[in-house]
């Protein structure tokens, strides 16, 4: 038999004020944002407690706690929809535990946040969004578990359409907040880069290279996997780094399209250590961190992974690069002037250049001529050909009733 507690603790036996409850919430939102109004000072800390290990690690925990608030919330105002007839429906319960853990999941996730800012090496406008956006989600969301709070003592349509509110507005945060951080870490492009009519869109690299054993295997490449690798590296850098490192524009006096000029590197030194990739500074500064003023490229536009992995093995595997820099072009250019080649000797009573090249077409791939057609038919194909419309009858009847020998090219001319 259950005993009872005749004296239970003073806190269990105090019965809690709302106010008591609201100002110990926003109490825990202003210790998120306290730090973030001295965001540079925080920095600077911890830059300098940078031997600290435990700094380091927690803030690294930051992107697998961020999933939790993000799923947890989301799901919770999925329910929130199949109750707007019913309040007090049979998944209330399920929703409460979800904003519960939901919200503290938020909290957790920004102070981790705060701590990944200050040990890591991003870009202060996008990371800035990120912050404050993740920090107001945060405490959007402990208002709306307050009011969550409130409405199991006391159910009122106001104060249910401001707890829905709130809960809404907290999912849409979390979305934008979400965003940036991926900005972060993949570049502002890296959807719209999948799409064809974006003008960020990167076709995807087919190659036959396997770069992952490549990257593993001590071995030289053959001549045509250096070949097919140079060719690849040329192309990455013709479609991201070619207009402010080409012919056209030279940005830090380093161009990035002929051999010479590549190793030769720019203002600031060496960008290519053959053989050591990640000593090499073109590694270094395309795995910076989108919207740093050192990444490339630049404008938080940000290299996929795959082709990071194939500078990596390009460099990794000595750099290769055609020795002639006469033939340093990447792509052929095609000679447009105009041509005139000697026609074929006429045949078979042929006479007009473009039957004469047909049929020296048809003779080199042993193809037979069709039979002419017959006059209806040429005078719909040629009516349809120049205006678009189909011959009148009496337009057929005259083309048929015309006995020139030379109608066909005659009725072309009209």
């Amino acid at each position: 038999m259950a005993q009872t507690i005749k004296n239970p603790p003073y806190i269990f036996r105090r019965k809690l004020n709302d106010g008591v409850c609201l100002r110990a919430l926003l109490s825990g939102s202003a210790c998120l944002f306290l730090p973030a109004v001295h965001a540079q000072d925080v920095q600077e800390v911890a830059a300098e407690a940078n031997s600290s290990w435990l700094w380091n690690f927690l803030g690294h925990l930051h992107p697998l706690a961020v999933h939790f608030p993000v799923a947890l919330i989301l799901f919770a105002a999925i329910l929130e929809l199949f109750t707007l007839k019913n309040f007090d429906s049979k998944l209330r319960p399920g929703i409460n535990l979800l904003v519960i853990f939901g919200v503290l999941s938020a909290v957790i996730s920004a102070l981790l946040g705060l701590l990944l800012a200050g040990t890591g090496d991003y870009g202060k406008d996008l990371l800035t969004l990120h912050q404050w956006t993740g920090i107001a989600t945060a405490s959007l969301g402990a208002i709306a578990l307050y009011l969550s709070v409130r409405l199991r003592k006391k159910t009122s349509p106001g104060l249910v359409s401001a707890y829905r509110a709130i809960l809404f507005v907290t999912t849409f945060g979390i979305s934008v907040a979400g965003h940036f951080g991926a900005s972060l870490t993949h570049g502002s492009d890296y959807i719209s880069e999948t799409v064809p009519w974006s003008e960020d869109y990167k076709p995807l690299i087919v190659t036959n290279l396997d770069v992952a054993s490549l990257k593993n295997d001590t071995g030289k490449l053959d001549k045509k996997q250096e070949i097919e690798l140079n060719t690849q590296v040329r192309s990455i850098l013709a479609h991201n780094c070619y207009k402010c490192h080409g012919a056209d524009k030279v940005k830090g006096e380093l161009r990035l399209d002929r051999k010479d000029m590549v190793f030769k590197g720019g203002e600031h030194g060496l960008v290519i250590t053959p053989g050591n990739p990640m000593e090499s500074e073109m590694v270094k500064r395309i795995t910076l961190p989108a919207g740093h003023k050192k990444a490339m490229p630049s404008k938080e536009k940000r290299l996929s992974a795959s082709e990071i992995d194939i500078i990596k093995l390009w460099i990794q595997k000595g750099a290769p690069w055609p020795a002639d820099k006469d033939k340093d072009v990447l792509y052929r250019v095609a000679e447009l002037q105009p041509r005139n080649p000697a026609l074929p000797a006429v045949s078979a009573g042929f006479q007009n250049p473009v039957d004469l090249w047909v049929n020296e077409y048809f003779k080199q791939n042993k193809i037979a001529w069709t039979k002419p057609v017959d006059d209806r038919t040429y005078l719909r194909r040629i009516s349809l050909d120049i205006i678009g419309l189909l011959p009148s009858p009496e337009e057929e009847r005259a083309f048929a009733a015309d006995n020139t020998r030379a109608k066909r090219a005659l009725w072309v001319r009209v």
